[in-house]
């Protein structure tokens, strides 16, 4: 059997993109939709697959229920059936998850599996059952807080439910927001420790100790850390000033606009804005409020982390210094906060999930060695 799970972020756009390279020519009386329609069919079919678990589908349920979403892609999408979960919650920049399954191949499905009318409304997670297993295709809170808590907790007690009270075999797929170790994440991505940059900017190396590669590598990030954290204050003193702004923004394919948020601050007598745009006020902020924090000793003593990426993009737009990737990368992969992980809510759910339910991260045991994923 063959399972695809994709983050299409925007599943109209995706459809576009899959008839463009899979379509063929249109024929006399055939409508656009029939043509992507077939060409969506064409590419299931092309891959062998059985099932398809999309998560940011950013269809609204009022398009499905007058069968006017883009391409009609949920009513006739030949060979297939198709199960949805569309976010009716209030709160806005939660776009969905669908799976796609040959036709016969589910029992029954759920969009609403976690028991919670407050998490289910948000559309982030549809189980179908397949008989001898059922699969939950969950598109995870992306920040960490209250609702990414809840939800995870959810999830686990009705993936415990089909195992221990209905005896189902369970497969999560999908868009877990999750780290589980720093190999997993992309190298800009990684955090780094505040005071861990002061510490080695402070310091001064052994070189009786050392070899001459690894001197000049300590040299090259001892040199680095003095340069940003002499700009730190000025890049402190901006960021206490800052505003979360509404952008406005475009479907490229449906056109419809959408108000989304990103943080500016004034630099000079110049607005700057930093980070992407985001769904929400929240989102837009949490890399800039100040940064995240962690207990970074036994003592409880609260230490300061920032992604590399944020780091940087601040040491160019606010103190208009660039340092080149080399020197970014070699940072990240020498003081990348081990800590972060072991301490990590999310991390500590998936360990959980290993070690304590028996499921297995099938992605890492077939390709232990690869980055970034």
């Amino acid at each position: 059997m063959h399972i695809v799970s994709w983050n299409v972020a925007g599943l109209s756009t995706t459809l576009a993109r899959i008839d463009a390279d899979y379509g063929c020519a249109e024929t006399a009386g055939s409508s656009k939709n029939t043509n992507a329609q077939s060409s969506f069919a064409k590419y299931l079919e092309r891959h062998e697959i059985d099932i398809l678990a999309v998560q940011e589908h950013k269809i609204k349920l009022t398009k499905l229920k007058s069968r006017s979403e883009p391409f009609c892609v949920a009513s006739r999408t030949y060979g297939y059936d198709s199960f949805w979960s569309c976010n009716t919650s209030a709160k806005a920049g939660m776009n969905g998850v669908c799976t796609f399954a040959r036709t016969g191949f589910t029992i029954s499905a759920s969009s609403a599996p976690l028991g919670c009318a407050s998490l289910d409304s948000q559309g982030r997670c549809v189980m179908t059952d397949h008989g001898s297993f059922v699969l939950f295709n969950v598109y995870v809170p992306c920040q960490e807080g209250e609702n990414k808590a809840k939800f995870l907790e959810a999830l686990r007690r009705a993936m415990s439910v089909q195992r221990n009270e209905f005896g189902k075999k369970v497969l999560l797929v999908g868009d877990l927001n999750i780290a589980h170790r720093p190999i997993d994440r992309f190298w800009k991505w990684r955090p780094v420790s505040l005071s861990t940059l002061f510490d080695l900017a402070n310091s001064e190396s052994d070189d009786n100790k050392i070899g001459d590669v690894e001197r000049s590598s300590s040299s090259c990030i001892s040199l680095s850390c003095k340069q940003i954290c002499s700009m730190w204050p000025l890049v402190e003193e901006t960021l206490k000033k800052r505003k979360i702004v509404k952008r406005r923004t475009q479907n490229p394919t449906t056109k419809e606009l959408f108000d989304k948020f990103q943080v500016s601050v004034v630099v000079g007598n110049r607005t700057i804005f930093l980070g992407r745009v985001e769904n929400t006020e929240e989102e837009a902020d949490a890399c800039y409020n100040l940064f995240q924090t962690i207990d970074s000793d036994s003592d409880g003593n609260v230490d300061k982390i920032i992604s590399i990426e944020v780091l940087f993009e601040l040491m160019s737009k606010i103190c208009g210094k660039t340092f080149p990737l080399d020197k970014q990368r070699l940072i990240a992969e020498s003081v990348a906060v081990e800590l972060v992980w072991k301490m990590h809510p999310s991390k500590i759910w998936l360990d959980s999930l290993i070690n304590e339910e028996g499921m297995v991260d099938a992605f890492r045991l077939f390709y232990p060695e690869t980055e970034s994923r």
